[in-house]
């Protein structure tokens, strides 16, 4: 659970890829609304994964299946990123 301006909402790690001091995080978090987002920490810049809200009894479970969907494309984002510290082509 975090806090902003005092409001509590629930949040959850879904995945991380790190290397060295490069790091990539998605998670979800509901608001006291019960509107549930997909984010993205990318190496210090945190960013809505998508302009999706997701609501209802299966909120969770859509954003987790959405986050999953794009940590796909950030392992490739990562990968190149590797590639590029070990001298290889992106």
């Amino acid at each position: 659970m975090s806090t902003k301006d005092g409001v509590l909402t629930e949040k959850i790690t879904a995945w991380e890829m790190a290397i060295g001091t490069y790091r990539i995080t998605g998670f979800l978090q509901e608001d006291t609304a019960g509107a549930t987002r997909a984010w993205v920490d990318d190496n210090g810049t945190t960013r809505a994964a998508t302009d999706r809200v997701f609501r209802g009894t299966t909120a969770w479970d859509d954003a987790w299946d959405h986050l999953a969907e794009l940590r796909d494309i950030y392992e490739r984002r990562f990968m190149a990123y590797l590639k590029t510290l070990r001298g290889g082509p992106p």
